[in-house]
């Protein structure tokens, strides 16, 4: 889970959209390394779309990555804009 300050952005209906189960899914399915994932979330053009959980709240989330080379990188997005932290430090989310 993420800080309640972090968000998807406004759905934009123009735009095609992934739901953030799927969203981790599809780095698993598609790529084989951290530095792969990395440059897919580069060039990004879906929007993340959030569960709304019962209590009314979006499902905020961050996916934290790392392969067999020990490269690791965490995703999140804050005000609708995807940080990317890609560097082998960063192993823990908290």
């Amino acid at each position: 889970y993420l800080a309640v300050e972090s968000a998807f952005g406004e759905r934009d209906t123009r735009r095609e959209a992934i739901g953030v189960m799927q969203w981790a899914q599809y780095y698993l399915d598609n790529f084989a390394t951290v530095a792969e994932a990395v440059a897919a979330q580069r060039g990004f053009t879906f929007q993340i779309e959030p569960l709304i959980l019962p209590n009314g709240f979006p499902t905020l989330v961050h996916l934290a990555f790392s392969d067999r080379t020990g490269d690791s990188a965490v995703i999140e997005y804050v005000n609708g804009e995807a940080r990317i932290y890609h560097n082998r430090r960063h192993t823990v989310m908290t």
